[in-house]
């Protein structure tokens, strides 16, 4: 269980140390601000950067208890929190027909939340979770070889990078491109 837990700490941290670093610049905090606003019922839109701000916060804090392994239960468990809430404004945006950008990773996206993003913060929230269960009772920090360290820390880092360009990945893997590469390779034949 303890590369469990390092394996979601490396993980979920990468996510949300992009995530916070993406939002820094003031052209992608305005944008993530307005993508905030569009997600929450119109009686809260006046709070949007209120909102944002407190979100950041919220990720700040998750970078910081991920680093500290005493605290890192309960930067998991925020992170699974967060993720939840997140998933419940995503599931909100879909039901509504609202074409809301996401901003997760700073201003540069026009993918619009859908699926994969709802996927995404699910499982994601889930392997917090659980490796926030598992951690709990003696805390985090106990002795870890390096041998078997080294490779969870590395498939930690690459599935986190995979999640940060999840949008990319959609448009190069959905079907407008699958649509396009067939149409090619028909019109080459």
């Amino acid at each position: 269980m303890q590369y469990l837990d390092l394996g979601a700490r490396v993980l979920v941290g990468v996510i949300f140390a992009t995530a916070l670093i993406s939002k820094l610049g003031a052209g992608n905090f305005r944008a993530f601000t307005v993508s905030t606003g569009a997600l929450l019922p119109y009686r809260f839109y006046r709070h949007r950067r209120a909102l944002a701000i407190g979100y950041v916060v919220c990720e700040i804090l998750i970078v910081v208890m991920l680093t500290v392994p005493t605290a890192s239960p309960w930067g998991l468990a925020l992170a699974a929190a967060t993720l939840l809430l997140l998933a419940a404004f995503i599931a909100r945006s879909m039901r509504s027909g609202d074409a809301v950008a996401c901003r997760c990773f700073g201003g540069a996206s026009r993918t619009p939340l859908g699926r994969p993003h709802l996927a995404r913060n699910v499982a994601l929230a889930a392997l917090a979770a659980v490796a926030a269960a598992a951690a709990w009772p003696s805390g985090a920090g106990s002795e870890l070889s390096l041998a078997p360290a080294v490779p969870v820390v590395g498939a930690a880092l690459l599935l986190g990078v995979l999640v940060v360009r999840l949008d990319d990945l959609v448009v190069l893997l959905g079907p407008t491109a699958r649509t396009a590469s067939s149409a090619r390779s028909s019109h080459a034949g």
